[in-house]
């Protein structure tokens, strides 16, 4: 599923087709942490019809990500010569997630449980594993349990909310700083489109010469008829593939500013009423949010009762850093204007996807994927 065999030049090969394109989106909402019901439902607004046990399988096909196994081949791993949907890296991550789910985790075999909403995404800071939960029925009270035997971190589910609620509330702007945070990144947005106007004349430039050489190999090969067949299909394919890249840059430098400073707004708008609104939530949007602002998950130290994360979605980062200007600074725009700058990254931006591993200067790659789920 997902590949057809078609005959290019007279040779039979294994393509991609438009149901491999949307797997290959399956399998990078997998490793955000999305459920095999949320992928199922997405997947079949695509016109992907598929039932879960089909879906379970494909992410356990090594086939996806480049390899054939096969009984005929005596436990030896094949490279294959078609083109993989994932890389190896994240086929292994995928197959990681759903072993550590003992195959629960893709699908929504018990109700959502209001009471524990960091189930899974919460993972324990001695062992790596994720917390699971359960309640002690004699007093009506939830807990989160770390998964591994023998670990003993178990916390009281409120107060392990609670203190979730503190630390997601570092990730909220405060209201004093919305109007310079947007006027600092108005700024870069400007600077970032005057940047890619010289970039896209140049590679407009870079368009007409390689279009040039592609005229004149055609008139030689079909006009004049000085040139063979191997050397036509030769420098053919390599000035079509410089082409096909110069198109690609031309179309990530055509994203607009506006767009950016659209997200940029969508951002902060989440993130001035992110602790309200995940207090008062319901399970799924407060899977939502969290997903979208540590889309790693969280790491919890029963110890010391304090969350960490290893990755923040690049929108909210500096939030924390910003917060913690003083009202009292008279020189504020500029103290934002300062910590803006020094983490924009190259002036060339792509467009942003979920399962893209490029992210904008901005960093606002996570956020178009999720802003439909809470707003």
């Amino acid at each position: 599923m997902g590949y057809d065999a078609v005959r290019i030049n007279g040779e039979r090969q294994i393509v991609i087709n438009k149901t491999g394109q949307h797997l290959r989106k399956a399998f990078q909402w997998k490793l955000q942490g999305m459920k095999n019901e949320e992928i199922l439902e997405k997947l079949n607004a695509l016109k992907v019809t598929i039932y879960k046990q089909k879906l379970s399988m494909i992410f356990s096909n090594p086939f996806y990500a480049g390899i054939i196994v096969n009984k005929m081949l005596n436990g030896r791993i094949v490279k294959g010569n078609h083109p993989a949907l994932i890389t190896e890296k994240e086929f292994l991550q995928v197959n990681n997630i759903r072993a550590a789910a003992k195959g629960k985790f893709g699908v929504y075999h018990n109700p959502q449980n209001e009471a524990l909403p960091l189930r899974v995404f919460t993972k324990c800071d001695k062992c790596g594993n994720g917390y699971t939960g359960y309640i002690v029925k004699a007093k009506n009270i939830y807990y989160y349990k770390c998964r591994v035997k023998g670990c003993r971190c178990n916390k009281n589910a409120e107060r392990m909310n609670e203190q979730f609620l503190i630390f997601l509330s570092d990730f909220c702007i405060r209201p004093e700083l919305i109007a310079p945070l947007q006027m600092g990144m108005k700024k870069i947005f400007d600077r970032m489109d005057n940047s890619n106007e010289t970039e896209r004349e140049e590679l407009q430039t870079n368009l007409k010469e390689v279009q040039k050489y592609l005229d004149n190999i055609e008139e030689k090969y079909f006009v004049l008829e000085t040139m063979d067949t191997a050397t036509y299909q030769k420098l053919k394919q390599k000035y079509m593939d410089k082409k096909c890249e110069i198109l690609h840059s031309l179309e990530n430098c055509n994203q607009s500013s506006s767009n950016l400073e659209k997200f940029q707004e969508a951002a902060i708008g989440i993130s001035a009423n992110a602790a309200i609104a995940w207090s008062s939530s319901r399970f799924s949007k407060k899977e939502n949010l969290q997903k979208l602002i540590f889309p790693e998950g969280v790491y919890y130290n029963l110890e010391n009762e304090a969350f960490r994360t290893e990755k923040v979605n690049r929108a909210f980062k500096l939030i924390p850093q910003l917060n913690c200007i003083s009202g009292d600074d008279k020189e504020r725009q500029e103290a934002v204007n300062g910590l803006l700058s020094s983490h924009v990254g190259r002036t060339g931006f792509e467009p942003a996807t979920p399962w893209s591993q490029t992210t904008y200067s901005t960093g606002l790659n996570y956020l178009p994927k999720y802003v439909n789920y809470l707003l």
